[in-house]
């Protein structure tokens, strides 16, 4: 038996963000300049239209950047990427995937095939969007539950999901004497190559 024995206490604190409001201010914004980014299929599908079509491309792409590096100063540091964080780089990637495709267009050499393809890669550009917005949403249901799920857990739910995940251990005995050893005994007893390990 050791000597003396130590308690310990787990202390359990629930915390939840409100993330209503940044839905509104930023996704609602972001959502905004991305569906904007369909406009340059407005423009007549030709090789004179193309100043045009870059214009307003490259515009709106600086534009969703520029709100990108407001949104990370306003938001807590993280090591990790938040759902709020995916949806902001994934309308990024999706606007330059947008105004690529307006560019591809007129690389058609007939007027009404380059027509054709316009009206298509609009009806690629719409749904891929659509698909996008549908998963945002579904994945925020999806987190919003899962996380008001925690707040309900007792201090035992806890315990067992945490030993789900693979825990940090300390193999070494010598580590470990140093560190819970308050009598001094267990390293005075080794010789100086163990102190020295330590």
């Amino acid at each position: 038996a050791r000597e003396y024995q130590f308690s310990s206490m787990i202390l359990l604190i629930k915390v939840s963000r409100k993330s209503a409001s940044h839905i509104l201010r930023t996704a609602s914004l972001i959502f905004c300049i991305t569906v904007s980014q369909l406009s340059v299929f407005a423009m007549e599908p030709n090789l004179e239209g193309l100043g045009d079509r870059l214009s307003i491309g490259f515009t709106l792409v600086l534009t969703s950047l520029v709100f990108m590096f407001v949104v990370e100063a306003r938001l807590p540091k993280v090591p990790y990427l938040t759902l709020l964080d995916k949806y902001i780089y994934g309308s990024f990637y999706l606007m330059v995937l947008i105004m690529v495709g307006s560019i591809l267009v007129l690389r058609v050499e007939n007027d009404d095939q380059r027509r054709q393809w316009n009206m298509k890669a609009v009806l690629i550009a719409a749904c891929s969007l659509v698909v996008f917005q549908v998963w945002f949403i579904c994945s925020i249901l999806y987190y919003n539950k899962k996380e008001h799920k925690k707040l309900t857990m007792s201090s035992i739910d806890n315990t067992k999901q945490n030993e789900s995940f693979p825990q940090l251990r300390i193999k070494s005995g010598k580590l470990y004497k140093f560190e819970h050893s308050f009598l001094g005994s267990s390293l005075d007893n080794g010789n100086d190559d163990d102190k020295k390990d330590v």
